[in-house]
């Protein structure tokens, strides 16, 4: 089959009206770390299993957030997703979707096994209920977020909401037990929308294949100016209440703001336009430039949920360079980071 890349517009459009919100069955996983700053634990074992969660789970399948509900980094939304739905005695405590794992610092080897076993099982693949997510940017540097919720069996209980939170991968912060520079990852910041717990979407009982659409606009990021926008994700979560009042995890859907947005941050005429084409067998991607190519320091390729691709970048000129993926490309839209001495770029192409 012969593959191509898109004009940089038509991508975007067909991101933007296709593919963002598409509803799925698939089932997002939510692991949930309940810490501090001033915690030792938190910043020994429960700072472990963290980063190894991190490293081993796909994030088409697994969110891996932190909930600092104490200390420097703990904010209003978390705060409030503490108190209502992920409290607890001490720290680190460890859940996955609503079950506490008992986490402590003789188990994390068996904890993280089980963890990583159940989201790659596919025993819970399928979603009763699915979540879609897009996002646009605004001239004033504000988004939009456009989400769609829709029902693949008929719903006998429960009411539900769905949230949205701004998650911050790249937090420099004081840590115990790591350092006064510690790089914090998947740190929830903040809600995106007015109610943390979220808007209402649904009250069963819900007949099978009901889709509600929620919109909100002129979302501030409130970001520093020179932000990477790679180091950001957002996550619409529905959370779902039972009759007693109990709030659990559900589903949910995450995207890279950078990916999400189809756009970089930087000025892009930091740095001289690069020609990419992806070759025919979608294991190659070939790079020309106007500049030396020497004049790049970095490369990253990610997905359109914004997780990374491996690949080596290979420099044969000058002017020219590949990029070689350790695996064939699948079906899909796909971003291309160059990183130089002038600046940065993103450049989006699709394999088919």
């Amino acid at each position: 089959m012969n593959k191509k890349l898109l004009p940089l517009l038509t991508l975007l459009l067909f991101t933007i009206l296709v593919s963002a919100q598409e509803v799925t069955t698939q089932q997002l996983h939510l692991i949930t770390k309940r810490t501090a700053d001033w915690c030792p634990k938190c910043g020994d074992y429960g700072w472990t299993l963290f980063k190894n969660l991190e490293q081993k789970l796909a994030k088409d399948k697994a969110l891996v957030w932190a909930l600092h509900h104490s200390g420097n980094l703990t904010t209003p939304t978390t705060s409030t997703l503490d108190d209502s739905i992920f409290g607890g005695f001490g720290q680190p405590i460890f859940w996955l979707d609503d079950a506490d794992l008992m986490v402590d610092a003789d188990n994390i080897k068996d904890v993280e096994d089980l963890v990583v076993e159940v989201v790659n099982s596919g025993l819970f693949s399928d979603a009763y209920i699915g979540v879609g997510m897009e996002m646009t940017r605004n001239n004033d540097n504000t988004i939009n977020v456009a989400a769609a919720v829709k029902t693949f069996e008929r719903i006998e209980g429960n009411s539900y909401k769905l949230g949205v939170y701004l998650v911050n991968d790249s937090l420099v912060s004081f840590q115990q037990n790591v350092g006064l520079d510690a790089v914090h990852t998947g740190v929830i910041t903040k809600s995106l929308i007015s109610d943390a717990i979220g808007a209402p979407v649904f009250t069963a009982p819900i007949e099978k294949n009901t889709e509600a659409k929620l919109t909100w606009e002129g979302i501030e990021l409130n970001l520093p100016e020179n932000a990477d926008l790679t180091k950001f994700r957002v996550a619409a979560i529905l959370w779902a209440t039972d009759s007693g009042g109990t709030t659990r995890f559900f589903n949910g859907k995450v995207l890279n703001v950078a990916s999400a947005i189809g756009t970089s941050n930087k000025d892009i005429s930091l740095i001289d336009e690069i020609k990419v084409h992806l070759n025919a067998d979608k294991d190659r991607l070939i790079l020309e430039s106007g500049d030396d190519i020497n004049e790049i320091v970095n490369t990253g390729v990610f997905n359109a949920v914004g997780m990374s691709v491996k690949h080596i970048l290979n420099r044969q000129g000058s002017k020219n360079a590949t990029v070689d993926f350790m695996e064939s490309l699948t079906p899909g839209v796909y971003y291309f980071k160059v990183t130089g001495k002038k600046g940065e770029i993103t450049y989006p192409f699709a394999a088919y």
